[in-house]
């Protein structure tokens, strides 16, 4: 399972990982780990002479997010969970907003508002988190009401040229920034092997692109397989982000030199700027597939016990023959899973 992450966007910058026995807790069917659900805000007013009501809506508001998780020194040997517990508590005192990123499932912002420590023992303690959600940046690609004049090439180029000024070029190698020598002290490095990782589904992601070209034309899978093209490219966006905005803090330790500092501190605005960037031109793309992709659907089908893909086409699009169309536009292989909601094309 994947780690929760939350990293302020403010303050030191702080980065709370939740991890493996550590990470909050959920059971197949029988518990969710978190629900990310959504409220809209509304009044609803009865006229004089109307039965009927008429509503308000001024959008909508996310529902907070409760988890709960244990930490034991099963885990990292004596002393962890009490550790662990007091990080968490710190980590929430600092009232600072953060980025929250959950595998593929969250991405959004919000801020820790609530820690409750139960200490069953020094070893083990079960916790209950209180995370209160901004956004949701998966909602918000999907929410898109227009789509984007620009064509799939002209926003992939400009998300090119945001990433390529993001990573820099002014190094050798494939790295972000030059170093004094007094501040490098292994950051290149460590940066280095972050850029790598963003280099590698951003070249997954180019692939992809070739294979569409245009999105009107393009198959369901096509833009489903581009959306978590995006998002892979996204996520290790952020990570090389945070990675280098806590640069800076290790990087006050070791100089004394007021010009490198400042030197410093100015290509780390300048590239924060150009990360701000490339982050912009990935939700601006990942809004037209959206809106692409809204418009290749006709309907949706939950999968029942005994459902083949033909007998979904033949009820749901009218002709068995359709079955390999809405496999593709789903991008899945093998049987349909019952209960699961799958949409049929246009």
């Amino acid at each position: 399972m994947a780690d929760w992450t939350f990293i302020q966007q403010g303050g030191d910058k702080k980065t709370l990982r939740l991890s493996k026995w550590s990470a909050p807790h959920g059971r197949a069917r029988q518990k969710a780990v978190v629900t990310d659900g959504i409220e809209l805000r509304q009044t609803k007013t009865y006229y004089p002479g109307n039965n009927k009501p008429t509503r308000h809506v001024f959008g909508h508001k996310l529902e907070d997010f409760e988890l709960d998780g244990r930490f034991m020194d099963i885990e990292g040997g004596k002393g962890y969970a009490a550790a662990k517990t007091e990080e968490v508590k710190l980590f929430v005192a600092d009232a600072q907003p953060v980025l929250i990123t959950w595998g593929k499932l969250i991405t959004g912002t919000g801020m820790l508002t609530k820690f409750s420590p139960g200490r069953e023992s020094a070893g083990n303690v079960a916790w209950k988190l209180t995370v209160e959600v901004d956004e949701d940046f998966i909602l918000d690609a999907a929410s898109a009401t227009q789509p984007e004049p620009e064509k799939l090439d002209d926003l992939t180029k400009a998300l090119e040229d945001a990433i390529r000024d993001a990573l820099g070029d002014k190094r050798k190698q494939k790295e972000i920034t030059t170093f004094p020598p007094s501040l490098d002290l292994g950051l290149s490095d460590a940066l280095d092997s972050l850029v790598s990782a963003v280099n590698t589904p951003v070249a997954m992601f180019g692939k992809m692109v070739d294979q569409v070209v245009d999105l009107e034309r393009a198959t369901m899978g096509s833009i489903k397989r581009l959306r978590a093209g995006l998002h892979q490219v996204k996520t290790s966006m952020l990570n090389l982000r945070a990675a280098y905005e806590d640069a800076t803090g290790t990087s006050s330790l070791v100089s004394s030199s007021s010009g490198e500092q400042a030197a410093f501190a100015q290509r780390q605005c300048d590239t924060n700027a150009s990360m701000v960037a490339a982050l912009s031109a990935l939700r601006q793309l990942d809004r037209a597939c959206a809106v692409a992709e809204r418009k290749k659907v006709a309907s949706f089908w939950t999968a029942r016990s005994g459902d083949t893909w033909e007998s979904i086409a033949k009820a749901a699009a009218g002709s068995a023959s359709k079955a390999a169309a809405i496999q593709e536009a789903n991008a899945v292989t093998g049987l349909p899973v019952t209960g699961t909601k799958y949409v049929i094309p246009r």
